[in-house]
C-alpha cells in the first residue's frame, strides 16, 4: 500500500506526499527513511482498514445508529490520528517544490494493488508447456 503517496524524481530524489494530491511534496533523506515511511504507511492503511471492519461490526451488533455513521466516525477519527502523526513527522523533511498529479496517484494506486484478473493471466502461447499422457 502507501499508494499515491511517493514519487521518485529524474535525479533518484524520493518524495513523500503526506495529503496525496492535494498538497506539498517532501524530500525523504536517505533510502533507509524511505523505506521506514513506506512501511509506517502501510501499518496505517491496514490498521485504519481493520478499525473501520472493527467498529461497523461492533455498530451492527451493540448500537441502533447503523453501521455507516459508526463507520464515518471511526474514518473520521482514524484520519485524525493520521494528521497529527504527519504533523509530527513533517518538521523534519525537506519542502519539495515537485508536486503529485491525480494521475500519479491512480497509477501508484493500481501498481500497489496488482491487480488480479483475466488481464494478469499468462498468454497460453508463451506459458510452459505441459503435456498429458494417458
Amino acid at each position: 500500500m502507501g499508494w499515491g503517496y511517493f514519487k521518485t524524481t529524474q535525479d533518484g530524489s524520493k518524495l513523500f506526499f503526506p495529503w496525496a494530491a492535494r498538497g506539498a511534496g517532501y524530500v525523504i533523506a536517505s533510502e533507509q527513511d524511505y523505506q521506514r515511511l513506506r512501511q509506517q504507511i502501510k501499518l496505517y492503511n491496514r490498521v485504519h482498514l481493520a478499525i473501520l471492519v472493527a467498529v461497523a461490526i461492533a455498530a451492527e451488533f451493540f448500537t441502533k445508529i447503523g453501521p455507516a455513521v459508526i463507520i464515518i466516525i471511526g474514518g473520521f477519527l482514524s484520519e485524525k490520528v493520521y494528521t497529527a502523526w504527519v504533523r509530527r513527522l513533517l518538521p523534519r523533511l525537506r519542502l519539495s517544490d515537485e508536486k503529485l498529479s491525480h494521475r500519479e496517484v491512480w497509477a501508484g494506486t493500481l501498481k500497489a494493488l496488482k491487480p488480479i484478473g483475466p488481464w494478469t493471466v499468462p498468454d497460453p502461447s508463451v506459458a510452459s508447456s505441459r503435456t498429458v499422457s494417458d
